[in-house]
């Protein structure tokens, strides 16, 4: 079982399959959509309530704890 902080950073995805190019499957994908939208609000709305911009690394910083040296570069 997978602890918070391994997945920290990591994507979140919700797949279904479906046929898109086919107008007909539009209503159930739109009703899906819809649905896996509000699952997602409802989830992550007060967790991003709770965070603190203070808090948040800068863009700079994020880049110089997470760069990694260029396959050849010296640095």
């Amino acid at each position: 079982m997978e602890t918070h902080a391994e997945r920290e950073g990591q994507p979140v995805r919700i797949i279904r399959k479906g046929a898109p190019a086919d107008r007909a499957t539009w209503p159930a994908l739109d009703q899906w959509m819809a649905d896996a939208l509000e699952a997602m609000r409802s989830v992550f709305a007060p967790i991003v309530k709770s965070l603190n911009a203070a808090d948040l690394a800068t863009d700079e910083e994020r880049v110089t704890t997470t760069a990694s040296p260029v396959d050849g570069d010296a640095g």
